[in-house]
């Protein structure tokens, strides 16, 4: 019998199947927008490029409104929670997740026809001057949702550390600080039965014909 063929790429669900035109295909691309955007240039993808150029064109039309536009940035370009975007934006909880429903569907009709929805009317600008408002302002207004102007970036995490979020807290502190530097006090090794005070600083002991660091314990490293 002879050896039959496997044929690879058919084995592998093409882009299209895996983010369709429809409303459930959208969220899913929204959720993995900057994974397919980097296979899209790293790898050259040429079907990866065209549903992500194809979801900014429909991004940058008048087919959502200014409300669907702040939760899309809001929920899959800043990653907040659908509680979060309520919170910011002063609406409930249940208007979001319908911001987000209908905005799928338009999002899937324009890419797949083009023009198929007009823009809604205007929402009542966030009241402040810090940049995270100033953005959410402005993406009711038109700006590109898929990019995060750094300053803006950064206010969200003082807005999410203000909240009581951890991870923010921390990122910012290392953003001020440094990463934290990880000292041991005491260190154990198999053949060492008593645990020994370590120094704080290794003194290194070089070994010209190996060239090699040793500790002072004898391990090198």
């Amino acid at each position: 019998m002879g050896a039959g063929s496997i044929d690879l790429e058919s084995k592998r669900k093409r882009v299209e199947d895996l983010y369709p035109y429809e409303s459930e295909g959208i969220a899913a691309l929204l959720d993995d927008f900057y994974r397919v955007e980097a296979r899209a240039y790293d790898r050259a993808d040429l079907d990866s490029y065209t549903v992500i150029a194809d979801l900014k064109i429909a991004l940058d039309t008048d087919c959502l409104t200014p409300r669907q536009r702040q939760c899309i940035a809001l929920y899959y370009f800043c990653e907040l929670s659908r509680e979060q975007v309520a919170e910011l934006l002063g609406v409930a909880r249940q208007s979001v997740d319908e911001y987000l429903a209908t905005a799928h569907e338009r999002l899937a009709r324009e890419m797949k026809e083009g023009g198929a929805a007009k823009k809604g009317r205007r929402v009542k600008p966030l009241p402040g001057s810090r940049p995270l408002n100033r953005w959410i302002n402005d993406i009711a207004d038109g700006a590109p949702i898929y990019d995060l102007p750094e300053d803006v970036a950064e206010d969200l995490l003082y807005w999410l550390s203000e909240r009581g979020d951890e991870r923010a807290w921390e990122t910012i502190r290392q953003r001020r600080h440094g990463a934290p530097e990880l000292v041991y006090d005491t260190v154990e090794h198999a053949h060492i039965h008593d645990r020994q005070l370590w120094y704080r600083y290794k003194r290194e002991i070089y070994d010209d014909h190996r060239n090699e660091k040793e500790d002072r314990f004898g391990f090198y490293w």
